[in-house]
């Protein structure tokens, strides 16, 4: 009785000192930047949900206008209202989780998000935007219920809700252009934001230094003088798992065009040609702290790994030096001071007694140098795959994180003891596998099984992938929520794909996509991208098939002869592994392996014969020959994934006529999954099509849309392994043409960028550009080639290079008519023609010898263009800190030339009747950008949406828009004030100095042609660290040109929250 009347009593001087606050979004609690930003969101989702902007505002005590309590549990009202009756809870959540309750009081009812912390609150946001009000969130993006409801009634709610794992998140590995390698500052932010909405809080990224030649941006140090110097993949240089470089102006089929500058990858990883080692080294920490900072204003956490037995050579000295080992830690803790977790990884390879000693003592270096150096970042071990052995012994406080060994499964943990441990399964492979269409082998099923079998221990969830979305979407939306609900709510992949489906692509089609997409894409290659570049014709069996435990024969009366699988004589392949069931079995059974069994007696003439086996993979065939490998077939077994290495399935076959002593051959094969591919990629665009047809919404449509060009995608691979190879120069592009344009039509994040790049640097390149330049070795006069026809407004514009040194002419052809002859110098021709028009052309000689035609370019012309621009934008930016302007890129795949199409800014405060609007300017290709100054962005945030026109067809981004469109909230932290901009003193050499600032994390610099430009998104060259005061540009413009002529550049400073300076003066440089 004291305790409450006690609590009565603070709870009634709170409401006599503290005036009510007329807000409908009350925020009760001390306002941390995170809660904060749970109250904008709420703010920002119910008004798209519902068209009421409410208005938020802090205070105590609700008004009799409030809807939305958001509160900490252990606040004073909430102990008043339990012990009042008002709110009652079965339990009380533990650490990040929350309730979220309807409460009736005074007559009143209102929605209380309470949670146990401050990452608990935003997550109850999350959560009743998600289980209670319609709404998925995605690394794509979010998606909305199909209808917006003007007077949104809330349901009765009454949700308790505590995560089951402490951490959750993912890995997004960098070495490949699909993952963290090209994600720019504006692509991090994106991406944290999305993962507090899937109620994830940790993302980790693994730095090389050193392995295949990497030596990556996030952690770099000096030892004894030396400096190595970083680099991250573009597109220039490839990476170092057999990916080649290539310029972005050879891509073909309209790939160039989606692209911004003069070769692509992650913003501090281009234009630091002319920089020092150690600026480049500053330009990526500068990056990755503000990635930590940022990280954590949304309640996640980071980790940075490291193979921290890997050394460049060029250090010449020995990862385990002590020396060498304080010197990095001192980097990372001085670099990142705030840093959560130091993941220490055992590299990959082939480990023995010798591997596991240096290592350790590796790793001993590291921990005593971190904990006396950043007692705060928690350190923890990983790799692929841990054996107990290397880990038993490590600190207490040691996290076991190991991804799994290369499998969608992992372990339950109980093998490290009672450490801490996390479970790290492949969302996707990079062998034997797919970052192009459906992760092959790598299935959702596995991972669902092995989540519920997780030990006590297991206190963390992540995931290692490449690819955030696309065919990923739907498992990384289960890593997020798996934790959050009971196992039978998504215990099957059936459940997570179908509720993917029906949010995605309507409840009408949820039934036929969920049977395309729940691991049942057609399959068009095992290639992954560590692999070499295949021909078209090869498929790459680079994967165990499955496990074998035991063989047994059984006679009519039951009498059963068994064979443990081990006990074999002679063998190709396969390794023995130990088995879950006791003892060993055979395992790692790759494609035309066998196994020998002599002297096997058949004395109870056996009727059947059954195997023990298991596969995460794909599975197999298993053919039982006699006496010889060729021999005569007495059994064959079709071995399909059972979701897991260990979970063991009997399969029976019936045998006949076996007599006597034998000695037994077992094969091993892939499945021939070419022979149905091509059917099924059929069946699922007819499917496909048939919902599209007669689905209304423009959301639903452009989500199928995007689904349909990855199966044409896979049926365009299947059909170029079938025929690519036998393709002459007049097939020539086959499908090539549709198969490349296929990623343009399906882009949705910042991974489909490097998808293309990945796909042109490679297929195109190394398969389709090296049979042109074989074919071309049969021609006697040199056909043109990079043959390209563009829509205009009145006809088209055909353009090609010249590659025939005695060229006197070129014949320009529209549907196998000569239209025009033109002179040698001329590679371009203005068509006045309306109709869809196939282009070629061909090349006269000196000597009047004609080249074949070109290959042909498809054009609708002229007003024969009937499809809308396709708009492309990757990592909206949907919060802003106050202060700082909001820059918008999109690109268009469209078939008109850029020049004619058009983009508008139509923004305005949520809310407002009236729009505003701004033209967006074309940077560079097919790439448009506006920037909208920090003036022109209400505390509300803004609403926008964006139209493209190609003078004949209008599109939108969003595509709901204008009845649903895009917004943006303003969020504020302490201590961001606007820097002064920096103070030019003099230009040497055409390198550009000037005076550092106060309170400045980054410089950027901006170029143009004219001197009165203003700096934004359309002029944005590069960033440098703040400790840098000097920059000289790399000689190429945008579009990949030389700089010639005059240029002017202006610079500005950046805080670390992004406000940004006034511009410089105008700094003048003269290029030869």
């Amino acid at each position: 009785m004291k305790r409450m009347a006690y609590h009565l009593l603070a709870v009634l001087i709170l409401a006599m000192t503290v005036s009510t606050i007329k807000a409908q979004i009350l925020l009760a609690t001390s306002g941390t930047p995170v809660e904060e930003y749970a109250a904008a969101e709420l703010q920002r989702y119910y008004y798209q949900l519902s068209g009421r902007l409410l208005s938020v505002g802090h205070g105590e005590v609700p008004d009799r206008k409030t809807e939305f309590v958001l509160i900490r549990l252990d606040h004073p009202l909430m102990t008043s209202w339990k012990d009042n009756g008002v709110l009652s809870l079965a339990s009380v959540p533990g650490a990040q989780g929350y309730v979220i309750r309807t409460v009736k009081e005074k007559g009143r009812q209102l929605v209380v998000i309470a949670g146990a912390d401050a990452s608990g609150l935003l997550y109850g946001v999350y959560g009743l935007l998600e289980d209670h009000l319609g709404m998925r969130f995605y690394m794509n993006g979010d998606v909305y219920p199909d209808k917006k409801k003007p007077q949104t009634k809330l349901p009765f709610i009454r949700d308790e809700r505590t995560p089951t794992m402490t951490v959750r998140g993912f890995l997004p590995w960098t070495n490949f252009p699909q993952s963290a390698t090209i994600y720019s500052w504006d692509d991090w932010r994106y991406i944290i934001d999305q993962a507090a909405r899937m109620r994830m809080n940790f993302i980790m990224i693994h730095n090389y230094n050193g392995f295949c030649g990497h030596n990556e941006l996030f952690h770099n140090f000096e030892y004894k003088g030396h400096l190595s110097r970083g680099w991250m993949p573009t597109i220039k240089t490839g990476h170092g798992w057999c990916c080649p470089g290539w310029d972005v102006n050879e891509y073909l089929f309209g790939a160039s065009g989606i692209y911004d500058d003069y070769d692509f990858g992650a913003d501090y990883g281009l234009h630091n040609e002319t920089l020092t080692n150690s600026q480049i080294k500053e330009k990526g920490a500068t990056i990755f702290r503000k990635v930590i900072a940022y990280a954590h204003l949304r309640g996640v956490k980071i980790g940075l790994g490291l193979d921290i037995d890997v050394l460049l050579p060029e250090y010449q000295t020995e990862p385990d030096n002590r020396e060498v080992i304080k010197a990095q830690v001192t980097e990372i803790a001085c670099e990142y001071p705030e840093l959560d977790y130091l993941l220490c990884f055992q590299s990959e390879g082939q480990k023995n007694e010798a591997f596991y000693a240096r290592w350790r003592r590796v790793f001993d270096g590291f921990y005593e140098e971190m904990k006396r150096m950043s007692p705060s970042t928690r350190i923890a071990v990983s790799g692929w795959g841990l054996t107990p052995e290397s880990v038993n012994s490590l600190p207490e406080d040691v996290i076991c994180a190991p991804i799994s060994y290369y499998s969608a499964a992992f372990e339950p943990g109980s093998v490290y003891g009672s450490r801490e441990y996390w479970g790290c399964p492949w969302l996707e492979r990079d062998f034997n596998s797919s970052e192009y269409y459906y992760p092959y082998n790598v299935d959702l099923s596995e991972t669902i099984r092995a989540f519920g079998d997780a030990s006590p221990n297991m206190n963390g969830f992540y995931a290692l992938t490449w690819r955030l979305a696309d065919a990923i979407s739907p498992k990384m939306w289960y890593i997020s929520k798996a934790p959050w609900y009971k196992r039978e709510v998504l215990d099957s992949s059936e459940k997570v794909y179908r509720d993917f489906a029906c949010a995605s692509y309507g409840k009408n089609a949820a039934d036929a996509i969920t049977g395309i997409i729940n691991q049942n894409e057609p399959f068009a290659t095992d290639f992954g991208e560590c692999q070499e570049t295949p021909g078209f014709n090869q498929v790459v069996h680079t994967y165990p098939l499955m496990n074998l435990c035991s063989m047994a024969f059984i006679g009519k009366n039951g009498e059963t002869v068994k064979i443990e699988a081990t006990g074999y004589k002679e063998k190709k392949g396969t390794q023995n592994a130990p088995c879950d069931e006791g003892g060993e079995c055979v395992g790692y059974i790759m494609a035309d392996d066998w196994l020998e069994y002599p002297a096997v007696d058949f004395s109870n003439s056996p009727e059947r014969m059954s195997v023990r086996v298991a596969s995460a993979s794909s599975g197999g065939v298993a053919t039982v020959c006699l006496d010889r490998l060729e021999g005569p077939v007495i059994a064959r077994f079709e071995v399909k994934n059972t979701e897991g290495w260990q979970s063991w399935r009997t399969l029976t076959v019936p045998v006949s006529g076996l007599k006597g002593i034998h000695t037994l051959y077992i094969r091993f094969q892939p499945f021939d999954v070419i022979a149905g591919a091509e059917k099924l990629a059929e069946a699922q665009l007819k499917t496909i099509d048939s919902c599209m047809a007669v689905t209304p919404d423009a959301l639903q449509r452009l989500r199928l849309s995007r689904l349909r060009a990855r199966i044409q995608g896979a049926a365009c691979h299947i059909a170029l392994n079938a025929g690519f190879e036998a393709y002459r120069w007049d097939d020539l592009p086959g499908k090539m043409d549709e198969w490349a344009r296929s990623f343009l039509y399906r882009i949705e994040d910042i991974s489909s960028y490097g998808n293309i790049m990945s796909t042109q640097n490679r297929f195109v390149k190394q398969n389709y550009v090296a049979k042109i330049n074989q074919l071309r070795k049969q021609q006697r006069v040199q056909a043109p080639s990079h043959i390209t026809a563009k829509g205009t407004r009145e006809g088209a514009l055909v353009s090609w290079r010249n590659e025939e040194p005695a060229a006197k002419a070129f014949v320009v052809c529209r549907n196998g008519e000569e239209i025009d002859t033109l002179a040698a110098g001329v590679t371009c021709y203005r068509d006045m023609f309306h109709g869809v028009a196939v282009y070629s052309v061909y090349t006269v000689d000196v000597e009047g010898h004609k080249s074949p035609l070109g290959i042909p370019a498809r054009c609708p012309a002229g007003n024969a263009d009937r499809e809308a621009p396709v708009i492309v934008i990757n990592s909206p930016v949907t919060s802003v800190m106050k202060g700082a302007p909001l820059h918008i890129r999109f690109s268009v795949v469209e078939d008109r030339l850029p020049e004619v199409v058009s983009g508008t800014l139509h923004y305005r405060k949520p809310g407002d009747k009236v729009w505003k609007e701004l033209p967006f300017e074309r940077r560079v290709r097919a790439v448009f950008t506006l920037t909208l100054p920090a003036s022109g962005i209400t505390e509300e945030g803004i609403e926008y949406y964006i139209s493209v026109s190609d003078s004949h067809n209008t599109s939108f981004y969003p595509a709901s828009a204008p009845f649903r469109n895009h917004t943006v909230v303003v969020t504020e932290v302490q201590g961001n004030d606007k820097p002064i901009p920096p103070v030019v003193k003099q230009i040497d050499n055409n390198r550009m100095y000037w005076t550092c600032t106060e309170n400045a994390e980054m410089y950027r610099i901006y170029r143009a042609k004219t001197p009165d430009f203003a700096v934004g998104a359309g002029t944005f060259v590069t960033f440098v660290a703040g400790n840098t005061c000097t920059f000289a540009d790399n000689g190429f413009d945008f579009d990949g040109t030389p700089l010639k002529g005059t240029y002017y550049y202006r610079l500005t400073s950046v805080s670390r929250w992004d406000c940004e300076s006034e511009a410089s003066d105008i700094i003048q440089i003269d290029y030869q």
